[in-house]
């Protein structure tokens, strides 16, 4: 489970609150952006001073990313106690789907995703949640299963840490 210390929230929702929603490990949103663009190759002419490739530049570009997640029923988003595990088990699978799954617009699916560490600055990067969560029940008390995002941008830029 992510530390107490990071967590990533997704239009204003902790994706990181203990025995109610938990992400596994936030380590694939530090990995950096996938790169658009290759070179050409030119055929006959590698020699010693001339590789016979044209390089072109890169571009970030849209990189897709899942996490796994787990949803418990102990506690609700805000912080209280759901009366029944059961019971808040689909609650809180339910309020993931309404604000976290479901596209806030048919026009536009992007949502906001913030990275937090504690520390450091918090990151901001606009995200598509990519179909359903794929919940599979792990006990009467659990279901987990994948968050699939897709960060149109790239990932988060982690330069921002380093001033």
């Amino acid at each position: 489970m992510s530390a107490d210390n990071e967590w990533l929230e997704i239009d204003g929702t902790n994706l990181c609150l203990p025995f109610c929603c938990m992400l596994a490990d936030l380590a694939p949103l530090k990995a950096g952006t996938l790169m658009r663009g290759e070179d050409r190759r030119l055929p006959r002419r590698a020699s010693a001073t001339d590789t016979g490739v044209i390089v072109h530049p890169r571009r970030p570009d849209a990189t897709p990313v899942k996490l796994r997640i787990s949803v418990f029923g102990e506690y609700f988003f805000d912080g209280t106690a759901h009366p029944d595990t059961r019971t808040g088990l689909a609650i809180n699978g339910a309020y993931l789907q309404h604000n976290v799954v479901k596209p806030p617009s048919l026009l536009d699916p992007r949502r906001t995703a913030v990275l937090h560490v504690q520390g450091l600055p918090e990151l901001t990067k606009p995200v598509i949640v990519e179909g359903p969560l794929d919940l599979t029940s792990d006990g009467p008390n659990v279901e987990r299963g994948g968050l699939r995002l897709l960060f149109p941008e790239g990932l988060f830029d982690l330069s921002a840490w380093l001033a």
